[in-house]
């Protein structure tokens, strides 16, 4: 009797999780459409689509990160496009670095950041990090790029 239970219960668990998640899946395919056919061949009208222009995509933080210290730069952007422009995740090369961005769509003309942590503790010398930033935009991907020299604990 305990075992049938357990085995619903975990039935019910899995059932409603997916529903969620295909729920979330449909909210977001109705704000993105995309112009690319299956060849990679750019098909009808792109005009709807967001246009995302960061102000730089690399960041130099020079030679002045002393070892242990925890540094931030701000990545900023601006959605020259005519609809909601949406980062759906900016994934980082190592687990050093971390990222900050927002869920919210941008509109047409809005500015948006992305906040870039980069931990030094451990790792002196020069480093160069990558962020790939994916949204709804042509390109879909977009790589940013934190450099730097840490000077060592001595």
């Amino acid at each position: 009797m305990n075992k049938v239970l357990f085995f619903l219960s975990l039935i019910c668990v899995f059932s409603c999780s997916n529903k969620k998640e295909n729920s979330n899946l449909l909210s977001a395919s109705k704000l993105v459409a995309n112009p690319i056919d299956e060849n990679g061949k750019m098909s009808g009208d792109t005009s709807y689509i967001p246009k995302i222009h960061f102000e730089i995509t690399e960041f130099d933080f020079g030679d002045k990160i002393m070892e242990g210290e925890v540094v931030t730069h701000i990545f900023k952007f601006k959605n020259y496009g005519s609809a909601p422009l949406i980062i759906s995740k900016a994934e980082t090369s190592c687990g050093c670095t971390v990222s900050e961005f927002s869920n919210e769509p941008v509109g047409p003309g809005g500015e948006g950041k992305i906040k870039v942590t980069f931990d030094s503790n451990g790792r002196p010398g020069s480093f160069q990090k990558s962020i790939l930033v994916t949204a709804n935009t042509i390109p879909n991907e977009i790589k940013l790029i934190i450099i730097g020299d840490v000077i060592p604990i001595k």
